[in-house]
């Protein structure tokens, strides 16, 4: 499937959603195999799975400012990461 056909099968959300769920099964795994060790900070506002879902998201969909991209998430998906930066 082409990047461009994404939106034509998949909601935003639903893309999110699906993202998030392989990003961060797989820094599970990669953590319990100790190739990976999860950050621990104290105030963290959004999981490192999320941050990596929301940059890989407006990748797939050719986004070309990130810093416009994540307000955009920030402020039409705050449903979905109500703890971003």
């Amino acid at each position: 499937m082409r990047t461009s056909q994404l939106l034509e099968y998949f909601s935003l959300p639903d893309l999110f959603t699906l993202a998030y769920v392989l990003v961060d099964d797989h820094l599970q795994l990669l953590s319990a195999m100790g190739s990976y060790q999860l950050p621990m900070a104290r105030n963290r506002q959004a999981t490192p799975s999320e941050l990596i879902t929301i940059a890989l998201v407006g990748d797939l969909l050719g986004q070309k400012n990130s810093e416009t991209w994540f307000a955009l998430v920030r402020q039409l998906y705050a449903d979905l990461f109500p703890h971003l930066p």
